[in-house]
């Protein structure tokens, strides 16, 4: 990349960022203003200069000193950049099963968060941390249809349409992917967008490291239900309209497959709806005596829930 060209990039940078709100917060904006104005300057000069293809020993010279000067403050702007996205990012961390999902689409539909942020987005991520999928997701979001757009460029064009000047709440659910590349493209995709001050990125994830590679600002971890708050979950889904009969021997039955579950509400959630619908002690003593317990949490009670769907008729 020319000097030329790392010029320009860097009036590009200057502006996305002086919008920022952290960059208020920090006191920056008129020096990221001056920055801007001195930057065009040499960008003007450059241009001519490369024009007239100045070969001179000591513009050449000064054309070489200039250049380190600009890579350096190309790396410095990128770094700022990715402090002031860092500045945005919210993460909930916890085991599957513990209701990040649940927790973030509570915050996702909550009025006052709705009113906040005009634009919302909900991408699931999984394991596979695509690029182009991930934008493509976006458009989805925002305009609940297909996404025919099959370039980056394309795909970003589109989203400064939709979002530039515009409060935003992105949501990138249960996120595996540890790779810094793979995440700077994305945030620098969203830097380039132009949204509003106080646009934001929740993220759900079973693993500190994701945290850690994204730098995220505040993070959230979901803790395991106590006993207590398990039981009053399980009985919601077990004993409440028309389900089993409260009873004390289905109350002892109860809680020691609950207490199997480890605190994990999607766990609990599945026993007792699974539970529910059995009527008979020798129904349940069938469940609590099963072998798929050996493996613990989540899983054992979706098997046993899997394993206990009517046939077909």
């Amino acid at each position: 990349m020319s000097v030329v060209d790392i010029a320009s990039g860097l009036v590009q940078k200057v502006v996305l960022l002086a919008t920022e709100e952290v960059i208020q917060a920090w006191n920056l904006h008129d020096d990221l203003e001056t920055l801007r104005k001195r930057l065009e300057s040499i960008d003007a000069l450059l241009s001519d200069a490369n024009t007239r293809n100045l070969t001179m020993p000591a513009v050449q010279n000064w054309f070489n000193k200039l250049e380190a000067l600009a890579n350096v403050a190309d790396v410095f702007m990128d770094e700022l950049a990715y402090e002031v996205t860092r500045k945005k990012i919210i993460a909930v961390v916890g085991m599957g099963g513990q209701g990040k999902t649940t927790l973030a689409r509570m915050v996702y539909n909550k009025d006052d968060v709705i009113n906040k942020f005009p634009k919302r987005m909900w991408v699931t991520v999984s394991d596979d941390f695509d690029f182009m999928k991930i934008l493509n997701q976006m458009v989805v979001s925002l305009t609940s249809r297909p996404s025919t757009l099959e370039n980056i460029e394309g795909l970003i064009n589109y989203l400064q349409k939709k979002l530039k000047g515009v409060r935003f709440l992105l949501v990138l659910d249960d996120v595996w992917n540890e790779k810094q590349g793979d995440w700077d493209n994305l945030r620098n995709s969203l830097l380039g967008v132009g949204a509003a001050r106080g646009s934001n990125i929740l993220v759900t994830t079973r693993k500190q490291e994701v945290v850690d590679t994204m730098r995220c600002s505040v993070c959230y971890s979901v803790e395991k239900l106590s006993m207590e708050y398990s039981w009053e979950l399980f009985k919601q889904r077990a004993f409440s309209h028309e389900g089993v009969l409260e009873t004390e021997i289905f109350k002892t039955l109860g809680r020691r497959m609950v207490e199997r579950c480890g605190g994990l509400p999607l766990a609990i959630k599945t026993l007792g709806s699974l539970l529910h619908s059995k009527k008979s002690e020798q129904e349940w003593l069938l469940i609590d005596n099963s072998e798929i317990w050996k493996s613990k949490g989540v899983l054992s009670s979706l098997r046993l829930s899997y394993d206990n769907l009517p046939y077909p008729l």
